[in-house]
């Protein structure tokens, strides 16, 4: 048995609580109470300068944006990961500032453990190919569950429709093109 997830995150600093465009997480709204957005349907947080300039404030390192080469070794990292824990990599899209990866995994781990072992192993090759170490992703992401075939085929559609991006993979088995960008 299989579960299809769609998981996105973005890179360090990049999309910050309370930016413009909207926000996941859990905030606290106007009346002080702590109110999730982090669910498919749900709405975003709305914007707030206050809390945008309040998390730029906080970091301790800059915004991490990716190029061509990070994206290179960022996919070939998944289709290594994917490989290790007998686990397949449907399609991935990696942006300058967010990455979006479709996975096939066989029983049923805990989808933010999946998302963990994307996001380290990549940290590791990254970090292994740079100067120093740094920080690359947000602390957490989206982990979506695709229960039905006609989910996980138009979650693959929304990861090949992605604007800019520096590199989109897609499995032979949903695309005639195997790499595009």
């Amino acid at each position: 048995m299989h579960r299809h997830w769609l998981l996105t995150w973005t890179t360090h600093g990049t999309w910050l609580p309370g930016d413009r465009r909207g926000s996941v997480g859990k905030f606290r709204d106007r009346d002080g109470q702590i109110k999730p957005h982090n669910r498919p349907g749900e709405s975003f947080a709305l914007a707030s300068e206050a809390l945008a300039t309040f998390a730029k404030d906080q970091m301790t390192s800059k915004p991490v944006f990716l190029n061509r080469e990070h994206a290179e070794l960022i996919v070939a990292q998944f289709q290594e990961t994917a490989r290790f824990r007998d686990w397949r990599l449907l399609a991935a899209a990696v942006m300058s500032c967010h990455i979006h990866l479709i996975a096939a995994v066989a029983d049923d781990p805990s989808p933010s453990s999946v998302l963990r072992d994307f996001k380290s192993y990549c940290s590791r090759k990254l970090n292994s190919q740079m100067s120093e170490s740094i920080k690359w992703w947000t602390k957490s992401g989206s982990t979506r569950k695709l229960p039905t075939e006609q989910a996980v085929m138009a979650a693959v559609k929304y990861v090949q429709s992605q604007s800019n991006p520096l590199l989109i993979w897609i499995d032979d088995g949903y695309s005639h093109d195997q790499s595009i960008a």
